[in-house]
């Protein structure tokens, strides 16, 4: 890994309803991000008025470290959103329905706002051979400290505290790079009511003003809540992946194009290294595709998606087929093609998303076999090794379940 130089120190405040990036090249010394990263996101009295720490200066690019594009590197889908037992842990308020499939080995220590669990995990992430983690940011633009979604922000100080402890002890931590998960780009998500003429909910067309500026703003502003010594970045390029398309109305080049231009604007000419959805039409620097738990590996030239296993059982208003887990076969199946793959960079579709049963971490379904199995796969993958052996699934295609009204009521939220 090689650094890289030049940065411009930045103040995020979020006044009203006002997002406000201010760049000023004298601003503040370096700093302890750690204590600024623990303070987390500091509250006036006043309901409107709130301010993301910690603030870096441009020296402090000096810090940053990049993986090359030759290097063969591994990440995974990182979701922080769980707080036990207010969020994603309970359907209910009384804390009776269970909202998980697979569940933590000790729940009630597991929250975003926690630097000892985010310690745990990242100490697992590096057991399983993970270079670097893609948080799942469902950060709000002028909407930041939405109930449901204030998890995006809250957490990312925990997140980097757990890092820089790690680091005092001389232990590892994967890099951290951007999941941007553009279901935040729904109009109900953001907390609005745009209606078009027919009275339907309005999407963002990503071609206007308006669109491209939501767009680049979500992945500015994350960029800046995280110290540049812990971007996961390819020469030189902080690491962007975005989700699907479809809850945008429209987009084009230029949305992209923007992105890009405005990234060098404010970071002191820096370019993001953007991996896209195979759903988007523009052009970017590689391309991956959701449902690699579900559906089997995707593969593309630079890029390829793995993933464990399926089942949303838990999820009311479902009826998703089912993907078998096989005992580790169909995991290890996905991998023996990404072995004989010209791919860079491997995906793993997920770290710990519950609710969907696609996680690799320790769980008490299946204990720590997923970080065990991971870990000897990617050590096969970087030694440019074969597969071990052929793997037959018993069941080739997704397990369909039968139709059920159960939480029908969900289904259009």
């Amino acid at each position: 890994m090689r650094n890289r130089r030049g940065y411009a120190a930045a103040v995020l405040a979020v006044l009203g309803s006002a997002a406000v990036l201010m760049l000023a090249a004298g601003c503040a010394g370096s700093g302890d991000v750690e204590k600024a990263a623990q303070k987390g996101v500091e509250a006036s009295e006043s309901a409107d008025h709130e301010r993301f720490l910690p603030i870096w200066s441009l020296s402090d690019l000096d810090e940053m470290e990049s993986f090359s594009s030759d290097q063969k590197i591994v990440g995974t889908h990182y979701f922080y959103w769980y707080d036990w037992p207010h969020r994603h842990f309970f359907d209910d308020a009384a804390h009776k329905d269970d909202a998980l499939q697979d569940h933590f080995v000790d729940p009630e220590s597991v929250s975003h706002r926690s630097s000892a669990w985010h310690e745990g995990e990242l100490s697992d992430c590096a057991d399983a051979g993970i270079d670097f983690i893609l948080p799942v940011y469902w950060g709000v633009v002028d909407n930041y400290f939405k109930p449901d979604v204030a998890f995006s922000v809250e957490g990312l100080g925990p997140l980097q505290a757990a890092i820089e402890a790690r680091s005092r002890a001389g232990l590892p931590s994967p890099k951290i790079g951007l999941f941007y998960d553009t279901t935040t780009l729904l109009p109900a998500v953001r907390g609005e009511r745009r209606r078009s003429g027919g009275g339907a909910a309005e999407k963002y067309d990503l071609r206007t003003d308006e669109g491209k500026e939501l767009f680049y703003r979500t992945i500015r502003d994350f960029f800046c809540q995280i110290h540049p010594r812990h971007w996961a970045a390819v020469d030189g390029r902080p690491l962007v992946v975005l989700y699907g398309s479809g809850f945008a109305k429209k987009h084009d080049q230029s949305t992209i194009d923007t992105v890009y231009e405005r990234f060098q604007q404010d970071f002191h000419g820096i370019e993001p290294f953007i991996i896209k959805d195979q759903s988007w039409g523009f052009r970017a620097d590689a391309v991956t595709s959701w449902g690699a738990a579900l559906s089997g590996p995707r593969i593309f030239d630079r890029v390829a998606q793995v993933g464990p296993g399926y089942n949303d059982t838990a999820v009311p208003g479902r009826s998703t087929p089912i993907r078998e887990r096989e005992e580790g076969n169909f995991y290890r199946w996905g991998w023996n093609q990404v072995l004989s793959s010209d791919a860079r960079i491997v995906l793993i579709e997920t770290w710990n998303e519950m609710h969907e049963g696609t996680e690799i971490c320790e769980s008490v379904e299946y204990g720590r076999k997923y970080i065990e199995l991971t870990r000897r796969c990617v050590d096969l993958w970087k030694s440019g090794a074969g597969s071990e052996d052929e793997i037959e699934l018993q069941n080739p295609d997704p397990v369909p379940r039968p139709p059920s009204e159960v939480g029908s009521r969900y289904r259009d939220r």
